[in-house]
């Protein structure tokens, strides 16, 4: 079969990560099942493929393009073999993705994090050691999970303060290790070696569990959620990936230059680092805000955002922020108080604005499939109803 060719392809050939090959795997799979049983691609299944995604299933357009990415690497292998004459993905028009902002931790909270006792290395057991030591050489180098899980013991050079890591494409790449990493580092050996079960060959694993085995991805999971638990500030998703993202945008908001970044993270292009570039321009759009007397952000309205039942995070909390203290133009300078209360129901995720001014309270209670839609319609309906109440009054 030309699927199971692929696969051994990227796996074998290209080094990809089985989770990655899994993930092809399902995505391809998916499409043969769709064109029938077909495995040879062409425009006409893709496109209808790409339309399937989108009306029939509802899928976003950033998982739209996951799939017609995972199809044009199918098609290229193809026409290597020379089954087809084009690739066939070419032809078809991808859909657009809204820009997301990167998650990342606020660095007030990673600096509470590495200065709070509990963290520190020396005073834990080995399994305390372990779990710190997975957040420092997350935070500390921006490897991916992957990348952490396969260092070996001679992957690290401590002497000259260097780490040797494969990437994606069995690409190497030797990141720099502050002093402080390399002492927590030496510290863990200590410890590992003391253990029974300690595999202390040089090409055994880096990162150890308490029986000499390597770490997996589900352990390193949990170690993140374990130690960041709790840590103030740091609300929402705590994945591997959002501490490599929070050391990204604190390197480019201390000065970085974009292809450094780039080749510190791994990256086979520059457009990989550049979604970073908006994070920062968000964070200066808000201080410009906050800051500057014709342009804060609100005028005189006062926010408030409750989420019951769960957490909203700061990228949803902004979210909301920016698109109800738009509603303050509509009030002339009059003191206004929102109240937004979020809420997932049966019926959806639902949103409720609530603006009290001296003598008079609006009230607007939407639902819909996410709490931004939810919001912006909200905000387009209480807009309508101002918008109306500001033409009474004028027709007065």
């Amino acid at each position: 079969m030309m699927l199971d060719g692929y696969i051994a392809y990227i796996g074998g050939i290209r080094r990809y990560s089985p989770r990655t090959c899994e993930v092809y795997r399902a995505v391809l799979e998916e499409y043969v099942a769709f064109a029938g049983g077909e495995e040879i691609p062409d425009r006409q299944t893709v496109r209808a493929y790409e339309v399937h995604l989108l009306d029939d299933r509802g899928e976003s357009a950033r998982t739209v393009n996951l799939h017609l990415s995972v199809l044009s690497g199918y098609c290229r292998y193809l026409l290597k073999q020379g089954v087809l004459q084009s690739n066939p993905v070419h032809l078809v028009k991808r859909p657009k993705e809204d820009k997301r902002l990167v998650e990342f931790y606020r660095s007030e909270s990673m600096q509470e994090y590495f200065e709070n006792s509990r963290g520190v290395p020396e005073f834990g057991d080995y399994a305390a050691s372990l779990r710190h030591l997975v957040i420092s050489l997350l935070f500390g180098t921006g490897i991916r999970r992957s990348e952490l899980i396969a260092l070996n013991r001679n992957s690290v050079d401590l002497g000259r303060r260097v780490m040797h890591v494969r990437g994606k494409g069995n690409k190497m790449r030797e990141i720099p290790l502050t002093s402080s990493v390399c002492d927590e580092i030496s510290l863990y050996l200590q410890k590992l070696d003391s253990l029974k079960c300690a595999d202390v060959r040089p090409d055994a694993a880096l990162l150890q569990t308490e029986r000499g085995g390597r770490l997996y991805p589900v352990f390193v999971d949990r170690a993140v959620k374990k130690e960041l638990g709790g840590v103030a500030g740091i609300s929402g998703r705590k994945s591997p990936h959002v501490l490599r993202h929070t050391l990204a945008t604190e390197l480019l908001d201390n000065g970085a230059d974009l292809n450094s970044i780039k080749e510190l993270l791994g990256h086979s292009s520059l457009a990989a680092t550049q979604v970073y570039t908006h994070n920062s321009i968000e964070r200066l759009k808000n201080v410009y805000n906050n800051a500057h007397p014709r342009a804060k952000n609100g005028g005189n309205m006062e926010i408030k955002v409750k989420s019951l039942k769960f957490d909203a995070g700061e990228r949803l909390t902004a979210f909301v922020e920016k698109k109800v203290s738009r509603l303050s133009k509509f009030f002339d300078g009059v003191a206004q108080e929102a109240e937004v209360v979020l809420e997932d129901t049966k019926d959806g995720k639902r949103a409720k604005i609530q603006i009290r001014i001296p003598g008079d309270s609006l009230i607007i209670d939407r639902a819909a499939d996410t709490f931004e839609n939810a919001i912006t319609e909200c905000v387009d309906a209480m807009k309508e109803k101002l918008t109306r109440a500001k033409e009474k009054k004028y027709e007065k």
